[in-house]
Order: C-alpha cells, then structure tokens, then sequence
C-alpha cells in the first residue's frame, strides 16, 4: 500500500514538473511572440485576460472597459467581434485593431484570431479564446513598402516610365501598374503591334523575338509607341533584364522598363536643327561676301579704270561723259552700302517704326510723282485707286517699299505700263503694283525675296531690295508675294497691318 502511494506520489510530481515545463515553454512562446491569451465569456459578458505562466486570470473586464481599450477609428470592426462571439458562432474568425493595453501608453495593432472554447450541455458556445498577437512590426512592414511603392509610383510618373512584364512560358506581356505590381492588364500582340510606329516595327519585332528566344539576360531599343487612349506618338526607351529563372537557370520572365524620351529625343532635334541653321548662315555669310565682292567690284572698278583715264588735255565731251559714268557708279556703291547696312538692321531686329497719320492717296501720288523721273518716258506709271482715307503707319517704311517695287518693275518693262491700287481689307493696307513686263518663271517666285537672288544676272542691282522689303512687311507682321506669267508681266502686292480713320 505504502509503495502504491510513493509510486502514485513520483508519477504525480513527474507531471507537476512536466506541466511546469510545458508553462515555460508556452510562456516562452507567448513573450517572444507578443501574444497575449484573452477569453471571452459569453454569458457574462466579460474578457478574461490569462497569465501564460501561471493559467490563472491575470485581468477581468467588461464589454464597456473593452470599448474603452479599443482605437476610435476601429470600435466597428470590434463591435462586429462581439456580436460574432455573442451570436454563438461555432466558427473560428480573425480580425485586426488597433487596442491600448493597460499599461501601455499608445495603441498597438493587435491581430486576434478567435476559437470556441467551451460550450454548454446543449452544444452551444459558451466562451472564446482569442490569440492576440501584436502586429505593428508588420504594419511598420507595411508602411515601408507602400511608401516604396509610392516612391516609385512618383518616379514613374515624374519621369513617364511604363513597366511591361513578359512571360516567357505562356508568350505574354503584363501591363504592370506605376509601382512595378503585377496586374490582370494584358496586352494583346495585336494591340502592340498597332501601338508601335511603322517604320519602327521592326526593332518591336527584334525585342519580342530576343525574348522568346529567353537567351539574352538584358537588351537596349528605343522606337515609337502609342498607348490606345493617345493620338500622338512617343518614343520610348525600352531596357529589358531577366527577371525570373526556373529551376535550370533559364531565364522565365523579363522586366521591361519603357521610359519616354520625347524630351531628348525633342532636344536632338532642336541641336540638329541649329546645327543645320549654323551651317545654313556659314553658307549665307560665304555667299554673301562672294556676292557683296562681286557687286562692289564692278562699279569700284569703273570709278578708279574711269577716274585715272580723265586728265586736262582730253575733251570736255568726253571728260563730262567720264564723270557721268564715275557719278552713276559712286551712286551704285552708296546704294549697295545702303542695302547692306539696311538689311543688317532688319535681320538683327534692330529696324523701328515710327507711325504717323497720312492721307494714303496723297501719299501714293507723292511718291509716284517723284518716281517719274526713274521711270523710262515709253511707260505709263498710273495709280488706279481713287480713294481718300487716313491710315496709321510709318510713312518712310512704306515709302521705301513701294519705291523699290517700282525701281523693280521699271528695270524688267519696256514698254506698257505700270498700274498702282490699294485699298484697306482684314483690317489692313494691301497696295498692288503690276506692270507689263516680261514676267517670273513659278519656279523663280520664292527665291526672289532672298538675299542676292535676281531673275536675271544681267540687269544691274545687288538682288536685296525684294530682300528688304520682305524683311521690314514681316517685321510689322505683314505679308508680301507674287502673282506672275512669264511674257504677260507680274503683280508684287504687300499687306501690312493698320489703322483706318476718316
């Protein structure tokens, strides 16, 4: 009996010991994983928060104490606990808040996964016990990643980067989101090959094909693309890297980061574009020092050939024909001297405009009436326009216009006439010159108003004046053309814009 008892005593003591050991594990557990053990009692109402080390209550409270520990924000999704738990539900649920412990000076995100833990004699749930683990380490994970996301999210839209993923086993490309997520945003081969330029279609087709191939880690190719929802083109630089391997190191999936670069792309165009400029004016600057040299050579040749021929012993007839040719010649120079440093002003935008108020058909009879004596005596020089109204602009400007279109017109007519009109129209001044002479080839039309063009070489003047006159029509936001047949004469018209008054 005596070594019954001391037999029943050890075994006893042996679990004693071996339950003291299973505490500290669980307490162990339970410390190292911030996991406290609440139950619930459903009849009463009541939380019972247990100590791990001694399974005895460690704190007891009510459903109004509870709501007190709860964060505000989250009261719903506790209150939706408590009912679950009233309502006797013999399921397991889980649900997260944010609670403040009794001892604890802020609220902590608590994970609580809920089971029934006793029930009555009828079967129904009488208590719960709830597992709550602390969980801000993983909202703190949580917080850290989505601000990584946002981060790049901003990258990505900042700098216009797409992220395209491509599945090498099953042949498709993922639309990724700004954040480089996968999504369920397919897209078709169909769909990207109508988004790539034509002409680029065949680097798209080198980067898929690179890709099926799955044996090149990492590529470089940039062409044009346009998404389904934009009407333009953008180019994109596409780099793509292995993004997944399987089992034998084979390459499973690529990342495709497509940046856009219209800026760059943008940028080149306006370098090559000033460069093309640059060489454009190096040619102009040759050209006009070669023709500028020409132009002055000829009458600087015949002042000095003429002037060194005049001596006192030769008649005066011919002495006064010498001086006739030198005069016209100075005149020439003065002339080109004064086209030069005219179209110098323009093309540097340095010309001003004084306005003044003018009657605008006194003024044309004024100039024609001093271009009389310029005009060859066999051509009739006849303003056909009638009208009198006012006009606002700078009546030297406009003086050097029509004078020079006249000068013009008077070198290439021989015989006929020369017709001036105007009238005001688009809240401006269009004047018409047009003459009889012997007209401009179409192909001719536009070049004339450059620098140093003539339609014929053999008729005298340094091929600026239409030049000129394009230049100070545009600087006052004007235009000027032509309308001409060869053999049936032109019309030079200008419009400017000003004011009418009575």
């Amino acid at each position: 009996m005596i070594s019954l008892f001391f037999f029943s005593y050890k075994r006893i003591s042996r679990n004693i010991k071996e339950l003291h050991t299973i505490q500290k594990k669980f307490e162990f557990i339970t410390t190292a994983s911030d996991i406290i053990i609440m139950q619930y009692d459903v009849v009463y109402r009541r939380f019972t928060h247990w100590n791990p080390s001694s399974t005895e209550p460690h704190k007891s409270f009510n459903i109004k104490e509870y709501w007190a520990y709860i964060f505000p924000e989250d009261l719903p999704i506790a209150h939706q606990l408590v009912d679950f738990m009233d309502s006797r539900n013999d399921n397991p649920c889980t649900c997260e808040y944010r609670y403040l412990s009794p001892s604890a000076n802020q609220y902590s995100w608590q994970y609580n996964d809920v089971f029934p833990f006793e029930h009555d004699a009828d079967g129904r749930v009488t208590s719960y016990i709830s597992v709550c683990r602390h969980n801000n380490k993983w909202h703190e994970v949580e917080n850290k990643i989505m601000q990584f996301r946002q981060n790049i999210s901003f990258i990505t839209l900042s700098n216009g980067i797409m992220f395209v993923r491509y599945n090498v086993n099953n042949d498709t490309l993922y639309h990724l989101d700004n954040s480089g997520e996968l999504t369920e945003n397919i897209i078709t081969f169909d769909t990207y090959w109508n988004s790539v330029h034509p002409e680029d279609l065949p680097k798209a087709k080198e980067l898929i094909n690179l890709m099926r191939e799955h044996k090149m880690e990492s590529f470089q190719t940039e062409y044009r693309y346009k998404n389904p929802d934009q009407d333009d083109y953008n180019w994109l630089v596409v780099n793509i890297a292995a993004y997944e391997f399987d089992s034998y190191h084979r390459i499973s999936s690529y990342m495709c980061l497509c940046r856009n670069n219209n800026t760059w792309r943008q940028a080149m165009d306006e370098m090559i574009e000033l460069r093309n400029r640059a060489e454009s004016a190096n040619k102009m600057k040759n050209a006009f020092l070669a023709n500028i040299s020409h132009e002055i050579r000829t009458p600087l040749n015949a002042v000095v050939g003429f002037s060194s021929l005049i001596n006192d012993e030769m008649p005066e007839r011919e002495r006064n024909k010498f001086k006739l040719i030198i005069d016209q010649n100075n005149k020439m120079l003065l002339q080109i001297v004064d086209d030069v440093l005219a179209l110098s002003k323009i093309e540097s935008g340095d010309i001003d405009f004084i306005p003044t108020t003018f009657d605008i058909y006194n003024f044309i009879q004024s100039v024609t009436d001093s271009m009389r004596v310029v005009i060859r005596p066999n051509i009739e020089l006849v303003c056909e326009s009638q009208e009198h109204f006012n006009v606002s602009f700078d009546s030297r400007r406009l003086t050097e216009i029509i004078s020079t279109l006249l000068v013009n017109a008077n070198k290439f007519t021989h015989n006929g006439n020369i017709k001036i009109s105007y009238n005001y129209q688009e809240r401006g001044l269009y004047v018409s010159i047009t003459d009889t002479g012997i007209g401009i080839a179409l192909k001719d039309q536009q070049r004339i108003f450059e620098r140093f063009e003539k339609v014929n070489n053999f008729v005298s003047g340094t091929g600026l004046g239409l030049a000129i006159c394009k230049g100070i029509i545009e600087q006052a936001h004007g235009k000027i053309g032509v309308k001409s047949e060869l053999g049936k004469g032109s019309t030079f018209w200008f419009w400017i814009p000003c004011k009418k008054e009575k």
